[in-house]
C-alpha cells in the first residue's frame, strides 16, 4: 500500500486538529517548516505528570501531546496491517464538491466531498460509516495510488419504499493532482473506526475556553444542544479534594439486610454507604472502591443496584465500562437479580391464588354440610330471603410493590453478547431510535431505570439524548483500574453527571497505549489509581477495599496479598473446602537451571519450556482434569505462538493459552506461567508490578511457574517472590535430563491421604 509515513503522521494530527482546532494554533503556526518534525513539536514531558493537576491548563498540557500520538499510531497500525486486496470495496460517485479548506499543522488543508455509494453491495450492507478511516482510490485496486480519507458521518437520503441512497462526507487532504467533479467515479473501503478516538477529543475539549471553535465539533454536535459549561466534577477530577472523595457513614439501620444476601461484612458495610451518600446526600460526590482478584466486584455491584432501586424508587442508573465484554459482564449479574425477582413475584402470587382457593373450597364445604343438616323450616327461610352463606369471597388482586431491575443495554447489537440481547435498546425500546443518517428521536418515553453502556460510547448520540430526557442519577463504573482517564471523563464532561463510583483495581494492568512515549509518561494512568495514590496514607478511608476473596487456594493468595495488598486480602471459607478434592498442589516453581531465551522480532520466546510444559500438561491430565481445566499463560506474543503450534501437535489443542495481558480478567482451576527469560538482558515485561500481580492470580486450585530463578530473583519483586515463607520447598530444581512422570509424582500430585 502506497501510504508515507509522512502522510500517516499528517493525517492522524489533522484529524485531532480539525476536532480540538482551538488549542492546537500553536502547532499550526509552525507550517513553515518540514512536517517530519511535527512530532518533535509535540511537548514531551521528561517526567510522569502530577497525581493532581493545579489548572485545566496544566492537564491538557500533558494530554493534548500524547492523545495526537495515540491518534497517529492508531493510523499506522491499521494502515500497516491492512491488506488493500482483502478489502470489501465499495463503489461511489462524486455527488458534490466542497472548496472548503481547513489549515492543519503542515500548512495543508482537508476538503469535504459528499459521496454517493453506488452498486447492490451499497444497498444491502449494513456497514457503519460515522467517523472511520478509509481507503480511497480512482483506479484499479491492485495497482492504484490508495490515499488515506476521513468519513466524518453517513447521510441517508431516503426515498418513498426503500431504505434510500447512502451518501457519505468524506474528508480528503488538500493536494491531489486534480479537483473532483461531480459524477467521478472511485472505490472506497473502511480502514478502522476512529470514533473512540474522536470522543476522546471531545472529552479534551470540554477543558479548552471555547471547545465549540471546532467546525467538526459544531457541525456534529450541534444539533445535540450540548452543556458545554464547566462540569460539576471536573475540578474534583483535577484537584482530588478529600471532601468530593469521602463517603457518608450510612443510617439505613437494619431495615434493609434482608436485601443484602450472598455478600460478606465489608461488601454490606461499602454497599450501606455508598447507597446512602448517592441518595441521602445532596453534593457532588466521587466514591472509589478497590476490587482485588476474586472478591466480587461484579456482586457487589449488582448489590449496590439492588438497595439503590429499593431505597429510591425511580432513580436512574448508568453502568459503564471500559469494555462491552465488562459491561455485559455486569449485565448479567444485574439480570439475574430480576430472573429471581420474577420468580419469587410469581411464587408468591401462586400462593396468594392457592390461599383464595382453599378458604373458598372450605367455605362451600361448610356450606353444603350446613344445608344437608338444616331443618326444614330452615329450608323454607332461606328459598324466601336467601343465603347468606353463599356469599363468595372474590378473587384477590395480586398488587406487586417489589423494586423492578428495568434494563437497557446500550450499543450496536453485533457488540453485544447473547445473553445481552434481549435487553438492548431495540428489544427495549423499538421506536425510540431510528437510524436516519443520526438518529432521530420519537414520541416514547423512554423505558429502563438501570442503563449499560461503554464508557466511550457514553458520548454517543443514544445515550446522551437518554441523559437529556431522563438525567442519570448516578454512573457506576466498573474496570476503572483499565480506563483512560479521557474515557471515564466522558460521562464526567459529556453528560455532566455530579454523582460517580469507581470500582476497579489499580494494582493490575491498566489501559493498552500503543505509543512507547505515551507509555514512558505513563498516559495510560486511571483516575482510580490517582486517587490511589494521593491517598496513600489515608487509602482504607479514600478508597476502600473488598478483602475477602474466593478464587484462590490461600497458598497462592499468600504473595499477592503482602506484595500487593498490604497483607489484607484474605480468603474465603469455601474455597479450602473446594480444593480438597483437587489432586495437585496449588503451587510450585520449576526452575529450568540450562534454559534460554532467543529473539523472535521484537519479542522473545524459550523452545526449552515450551517443551517442558507441553509433556508437563500432558502427564497432569492423566492424573486429573481435562484440557479444559488448564490455561499456559506468557507475557510474549512469540512464545504464546511457539506453544500454540507445540501443543496442537501434541494432541492439546483445547488448552487455552493466551498472554498474560489477554487474560485479565479471567480464570481457570490450573494456570501455568512461562516467564520465558532466562539470559543476561534483563527480565522486561515480568517487572512489571501490574502484569506479575495479574499472572498470579488467575489460578483457582494451583498455578506452575516454569521459569528461570537466577534471572528473575535479580529483580526486586521477584526477590520478594522467592523470599517468602514456606516457598523453599515448592521451588524445584529441573535438570537437563528429567523424567516426567517422576516430576510429577514427586512434586505436584498431592501426597496419598
Amino acid at each position: 500500500m502506497d501510504i508515507s509515513e509522512t502522510s500517516l503522521q499528517y493525517f492522524a494530527s489533522t484529524i485531532v486538529t480539525l476536532v480540538l482546532q482551538k488549542s492546537f494554533s500553536d502547532y499550526r503556526s509552525k507550517a513553515s517548516e518540514p512536517f517530519e518534525q511535527f512530532m518533535q513539536t509535540l511537548p514531551s514531558k521528561s517526567s510522569k505528570p502530577p497525581v493532581t493537576f493545579s489548572s485545566k491548563d496544566e492537564f491538557v498540557e500533558h494530554t493534548e501531546p500524547c492523545l495526537v500520538r495515540e491518534a497517529f499510531r492508531s493510523v499506522r497500525n491499521a494502515a500497516l496491517r491492512h491488506i488493500p486486496e482483502r478489502a470489501i470495496w465499495y463503489e461511489f460517485q462524486v455527488a458534490s464538491f466542497t472548496n472548503q479548506e481547513f489549515v492543519a499543522c503542515s500548512g495543508r488543508g482537508m476538503r469535504r466531498i459528499r459521496l454517493n455509494l453506488t452498486g447492490r453491495a451499497a444497498q444491502h450492507d449494513d456497514a457503519q460509516w460515522n467517523v472511520v478511516l478509509v481507503l480511497v482510490t480512482t483506479g484499479p485496486v491492485r495497482n492504484a495510488k490508495i490515499q488515506l480519507g476521513f468519513v466524518h458521518k453517513e447521510v441517508r437520503q431516503r426515498t418513498e419504499g426503500n431504505r434510500g441512497q447512502k451518501c457519505l462526507d468524506l474528508w480528503l487532504p488538500d493536494g491531489s493532482p486534480r479537483s473532483p467533479s461531480p459524477g467521478d467515479t472511485g472505490r472506497i473501503a473502511q480502514l478502522t473506526p476512529f470514533m473512540s478516538v474522536y470522543r476522546q477529543c471531545w472529552a479534551l475539549s470540554m477543558f479548552l475556553p471555547q471547545p465549540s471553535q471546532s467546525y467538526l465539533y459544531r457541525h456534529h454536535y450541534a444539533s445535540w444542544d450540548m452543556d458545554t459549561r464547566e462540569a460539576p466534577l471536573m475540578e474534583a477530577f483535577l484537584s482530588l479534594p478529600a471532601s468530593s472523595y469521602r463517603s457518608s457513614k450510612h443510617q439505613f439501620g437494619d431495615r434493609h439486610d434482608k436485601m443484602l444476601v450472598n455478600v460478606n461484612e465489608t461488601q454490606k458495610r461499602i454497599v450501606k454507604d455508598f447507597a446512602y451518600s448517592v441518595i441521602a446526600e445532596d453534593r457532588k460526590i466521587i466514591l472509589g472502591l478497590q476490587g482485588p482478584p476474586g472478591t466480587g466486584k461484579s456482586a457487589t455491584i449488582a448489590t449496590l443496584v439492588k438497595l439503590l432501586v429499593k431505597a429510591k424508587p425511580g432513580i436512574k442508573i448508568l453502568i459503564a465500562a471500559p469494555s462491552n465484554a465488562a459491561v455485559d459482564s455486569v449485565g448479567c449479574r444485574i439480570a439475574a437479580l430480576q430472573d429471581a425477582l420474577d420468580v419469587r413475584r410469581e411464587q408468591k402470587r401462586i400462593e396468594t391464588f392457592r390461599a383464595w382457593e382453599k378458604r373458598e373450597a372450605d367455605r362451600i364445604a361448610r356450606h353444603l354440610r350446613k344445608k344437608a343438616e338444616a331443618s326444614v323450616f330452615r329450608k323454607l327461610f332461606d328459598f324466601f330471603f336467601g343465603d347468606e352463606t353463599a356469599v363468595a369471597e372474590p378473587m384477590p388482586v395480586f398488587v406487586d410493590v417489589s423494586p423492578t431491575y428495568d434494563l437497557v443495554r446500550l450499543g450496536f447489537g453485533e457488540k453485544i453478547s447473547i445473553d445481552m440481547k434481549k435487553y438492548s435498546v431495540e428489544e427495549r425500546m423499538p421506536n425510540f431510535l431510528k437510524w436516519c443518517g443520526y438518529p432521530a428521536v420519537l414520541n416514547e418515553n423512554v423505558r429502563g431505570n438501570i442503563f449499560l453502556s461503554t464508557l466511550n460510547s457514553c458520548a454517543s448520540y443514544r445515550v446522551t439524548k437518554i441523559h437529556q430526557l431522563i438525567k442519570f442519577d448516578v454512573v457506576i463504573v466498573d474496570e476503572a483500574g483499565q480506563a483512560l482517564q479521557l474515557d471515564t471523563l466522558i460521562p464526567v464532561t459529556i453528560l455532566r453527571v455530579k454523582k460517580l463510583i469507581l470500582i476497579g483495581d489499580q494494582n493490575q494492568l491498566s489501559a493498552t497505549v500503543l505509543d512507547g512515549e505515551n507509555d514512558r509518561v505513563d498516559y495510560a494512568r486511571s483516575w482510580l489509581e490517582r486517587i490511589g495514590m494521593h491517598f496513600e496514607n489515608d487509602i482504607s478511608r479514600m478508597l476502600p477495599m473488598l478483602d475477602v476473596q474466593y478464587r484462590m487456594h490461600p497458598l497462592i493468595c499468600a504473595f499477592p496479598s503482602a506484595e500487593f495488598y498490604r497483607g489484607a486480602l484474605k480468603t474465603g471459607p469455601k474455597v479450602i473446602e473446594n480444593s480438597k478434592k483437587w489432586k495437585l498442589l496449588p503451587l510450585k516453581f520449576f526452575n529450568l537451571v540450562e534454559s534460554r531465551e532467543a529473539q523472535d522480532g521484537t519479542s522473545k520466546f524459550n523452545d526449552n519450556e515450551v517443551k517442558f510444559i507441553g509433556q508437563f500438561l500432558a502427564e497432569c491430565m492423566t492424573h486429573e482434569g481435562s484440557q479444559q481445566n488448564y490455561a499456559v499463560i506468557t507475557g510474549y506474543e512469540a512464545q504464546r505462538s511457539r506453544l500454540v503450534d507445540y501443543l496442537r501437535a501434541c494432541h492439546l489443542g483445547n488448552v487455552r493459552v493466551s498472554t498474560v495481558d489477554g487474560f485479565q480478567g479471567q480464570e481457570n482451576k490450573v494456570i501455568i506461567i512461562s516467564c520465558v527469560r532466562a539470559g543476561r538482558g534483563g527480565i522486561g515485561f515480568l517487572k512489571d508490578r501490574k502484569r506479575l500481580n495479574v499472572a498470579l492470580t488467575r489460578a483457582q486450585h494451583s498455578v506452575f511457574i516454569v521459569g528461570h530463578r537466577s534471572t528473575l530473583q535479580a529483580h526486586s519483586i521477584w526477590k520478594n517472590f522467592f523470599n517468602q515463607p514456606n516457598l523453599g520447598k515448592n521451588v524445584v530444581a529441573v535438570p537437563s535430563s528429567y523424567k516426567m512422570s517422576r516430576l510429577v509424582k514427586d512434586h505436584v500430585l498431592k501426597p496419598a491421604q
